[in-house]
């Protein structure tokens, strides 16, 4: 791995690359106040005239089309894609008012491509669709397929810039002096111990996350697309359903036990149908918490090489489909005690 201390809108704003999150990749997660910190300390580091370090961005090349670099991105899709959101809202904000805005601002929004133009950051999954439609002023996705987060940002920066006794030139100044390390991974680094060790380190994914990179990291885009949309996408897309329900009636319903109401159902259901699916497949492992599946399923992977990529997400896929089709059986409850932690549930020891 190689690594070197850069400004942010350096890396961001070279025409001759793209970012591209992978579809293993979590989505897009920045809210409000991430945005309202992110200006407020370029504006901080303008007036101080000091650097404002904002963390590191890890890539790993991949192809080149037209011209222009595919920088596949382990880490730094949130700060690359909010920078480019406000790059947006600063362009538009300065064109009405003058007409004119700085050149590299339209590198960190998008790169040309000898047959069409595309975003400089290409997020994945169900935001990409909409930031592409925001960073290339097209038609937004129908409603229920667009990512809120993405347009809350962007009118939230819109908002901002849009205060009559705000200062854009200062704000542009300030993000001149955001520095980020930019880290790039060679063939003999493996993007999933990235993973790991950012979960170790204070940036926590969901045991489903680290499960998929585990299984997709490896492949090439193309296959990760393919798998990812046939056997993952439809089990996260059904267990979110499942969860938001879950959360909703928990909240409108008398005479549920406070302790119930805190439960954090977020990749609970899921967790909870894939420590079913390794207790049927793997009678062993018998990890005691959800802290302790990962390294559980891990090790399954590890202990049966022969089976191929594809048989493993098929039979993951139709155990946790039935799981869903079944939540409510006292098989399912059993493990969605198991994921919060309840004595009812499994008591497996490590």
């Amino acid at each position: 791995m190689e690594t070197k201390q850069m400004k942010l809108i350096d890396a961001l704003c070279d025409p001759k690359t793209q970012f591209v999150v992978p579809v293993y990749q979590r989505v897009y997660s920045w809210t409000q106040p991430h945005c309202e910190a992110l200006v407020r300390d370029s504006l901080a580091a303008a007036v101080e005239e000091r650097e404002h370090f904002v963390g590191t961005v890890l890539y790993r090349p991949s192809d080149v089309h037209g011209g222009v670099r595919e920088l596949t991105l382990i880490d730094g899709q949130q700060r690359l894609a909010t920078v480019a959101l406000l790059a947006v809202a600063i362009r538009d904000t300065m064109s009405a008012r003058c007409g004119t805005w700085p050149e590299w601002l339209d590198h960190c929004i998008s790169v040309e491509l000898p047959d069409d133009q595309q975003p400089k950051v290409i997020l994945s999954r169900p935001d990409r669709a909409t930031f592409s439609a925001v960073i290339l002023g097209q038609e937004l996705p129908d409603e229920e397929s667009r990512s809120e987060l993405v347009l809350e940002n962007l009118a939230y920066f819109n908002a901002v810039l849009d205060e009559p006794d705000f200062d854009i030139d200062l704000l542009l100044q300030g993000l001149g002096k955001l520095t980020i390390v930019g880290a790039v991974l060679d063939e003999n680094d493996r993007p999933q111990l990235v993973f790991e060790s950012l979960n170790a380190k204070g940036m926590p994914l969901k045991t489903s996350d680290l499960i998929r990179n585990l299984l997709l990291t490896q492949l090439d885009l193309e296959e990760q697309i393919r798998l990812f949309k046939k056997y993952w996408e439809p089990l996260e897309d059904r267990f979110d359903a499942i969860e938001a329900a879950e959360k909703a009636e928990r909240k409108s319903k008398i005479g549920i036990p406070p302790a119930d109401r805190r439960v954090e159902w977020e990749g609970l259901a899921l967790d909870a149908a894939l420590h079913g699916w390794l207790v049927e497949n793997s009678p062993t492992a018998r990890p005691s918490t959800r802290a302790g599946l990962y390294d559980a399923f891990k090790n399954h992977v590890a202990e049966n090489p022969e089976m191929t990529l594809e048989e493993l997400l098929t039979s993951i896929n139709v155990y946790c489909n039935r799981f869903a089709d079944e939540f409510e059986s006292p098989e399912a409850k059993e493990h969605i005690n198991w994921a919060i932690g309840k004595p009812e549930g499994f008591g497996f020891g490590n």
